[in-house]
């Protein structure tokens, strides 16, 4: 239970960091729009892509949590159904 309790905070203080991360991104982006006025199409797209994969990596690390508690609860059962 104590690795259960670390993944997830872990998977807390991850999903904290992506969240600063995006309200940094939005915060200069609109305190000071004067640094993307020479940004091209193409870093643009990078910003995008970025910004994108931070979100798919925090998809990610859900789904990862989700899936590890499920085999936790079904090893665990399965433990209690051996010792009894």
């Amino acid at each position: 239970m104590q690795e259960r309790a670390k993944l997830l905070e872990d998977n807390k203080s991850l999903k904290s960091a992506v969240e600063t991360i995006e309200d940094k991104l939005h915060h200069v982006i609109i305190a000071r729009p004067d640094l993307f006025e020479n940004i091209g199409e193409k870093t643009s797209e990078q910003l995008d892509h970025l910004i994108s994969s931070i979100e798919n990596q925090a998809t990610q690390i859900i789904q990862l949590q989700t899936e590890h508690d499920q085999s936790t609860e079904k090893y665990q059962h399965e433990i209690n159904d051996l010792q009894k």
